[in-house]
């Protein structure tokens, strides 16, 4: 009962604080990037927009008041944080960094386990996430698992338990094996930015993905209502120390949505100095040819990014993304002087 008062209280102060920040004037302007601290808030503007919501809300919450957008971080990771206006979507890359303290040097085993309950009167919903970590970075194991408890009414169809999301990853040094959920991104013209449910493998070179997408909030126990299936994979081959060439291959049995059940073949050029600046060209074929690039630079002073995505009408598109035709997107936000606090950002 007490974690269910605790978690109540929380999100009463969470309001209350998006309320404050509703009534100033000085929020700050929103990038396409951001990052965060855990247990704490950034206030953003969005002028027009109508609904906002985390990919993975196990690392922050989104919360959307009177043309304000508060990003509050929970735990180190990256996620994104889509925005909607209208007809439009706007995807925002979130990072939350660890807040780096100095700390006796660890045991060679740990094992870490959080279990987390919300309850929300909302909904009459009751939420459970358990997270576990056991090993070293080298060679770990990590489990998740958030279910979601409908204690109210609910139609024919709905079940009252069902699985939010749900993970079991093996870690072996660049290895990893991960069963149930996985937050895909393999490239612009396949899978990018999707939660893939099934079965994954990743290291240095390889990328192996097949299962269902997880697009709707609500699902059956385990298997989301809406899903299309995904098998594919993609081999980086490497060219130099800082550039690989990519061959990609991704099959879509069951995609309805759009012309036919499609698949898309394609082939990328992978550019990473390891410090700054990166880079990344793309071309596939799939009712069509697509083509896609993108280009980012992170200096001390200033950082930019350009991408761009042209996908013909009939190109197979599948995940959070369904749209084709023409995308770009570009920002660079840089210091003005190196001993002045103030910041510039161009969109």
């Amino acid at each position: 009962m007490s974690m269910l008062m605790k978690s109540a209280a929380f999100s009463i102060c969470f309001s209350a604080i998006l309320s404050l920040f509703s009534l100033d004037a000085n929020a700050t302007v929103l990038e396409n990037a951001v990052t965060v601290t855990p247990g704490h808030s950034i206030v953003y503007d969005v002028p027009g927009a109508t609904a906002a919501y985390a990919l993975d809300r196990n690392v922050v919450e989104a919360r959307l008041s009177a043309g304000k957008l508060m990003v509050y971080g929970f735990v180190p990771g990256h996620t994104v944080v889509v925005i909607i206006s209208g007809s439009n979507t706007r995807n925002i890359d979130v990072t939350v960094e660890a807040i780096v303290t100095e700390r006796k040097k660890p045991r060679p085993e740990t094992r870490t386990t959080t279990v987390d309950v919300r309850y929300s009167s909302g909904g009459r919903t009751a939420e459970t996430t358990i997270d576990s970590i056991a090993g070293v970075s080298a060679s770990r194991h990590d489990l998740h698992l958030q279910t979601v408890n409908n204690l109210g009414p609910a139609y024919a169809s709905e079940p009252r338990v069902y699985v939010r999301s749900g993970s079991y990853a093996v870690t072996r040094g660049q290895r990893t094996l991960t069963f149930f959920d996985a937050y895909v991104e393999v490239s612009p013209l396949t899978v990018d930015q999707t939660i893939v449910r099934g079965l994954h493998y990743t290291d240095d070179r390889w990328k192996i993905h097949a299962g269902v997408t997880v697009g709707a909030p609500f699902a059956s126990t385990i298997l989301p209502f809406e899903r299309d299936v995904v098998i594919g994979a993609r081999y980086a081959h490497p060219l130099t120390p800082r550039s690989s060439l990519a061959p990609t291959a991704f099959f879509y049995p069951s995609r309805k949505r759009n012309a036919g059940s499609g698949s898309v073949l394609s082939l990328a050029y992978i550019y990473d100095d390891g410090q700054r600046t990166k880079a990344f060209a793309e071309i596939g074929s799939s009712h069509g040819i697509g083509a896609a690039g993108e280009w980012s630079y992170d200096g001390e002073r200033n950082r930019a990014r350009l991408k761009g995505r042209y996908m013909p009408r009939d190109f197979a598109v599948i995940g959070s993304s369904l749209l084709t035709g023409f995308y770009s997107d570009g920002w660079w936000s840089g210091d003005s002087a190196p001993k002045l606090p103030r910041r510039s950002t161009i969109t």
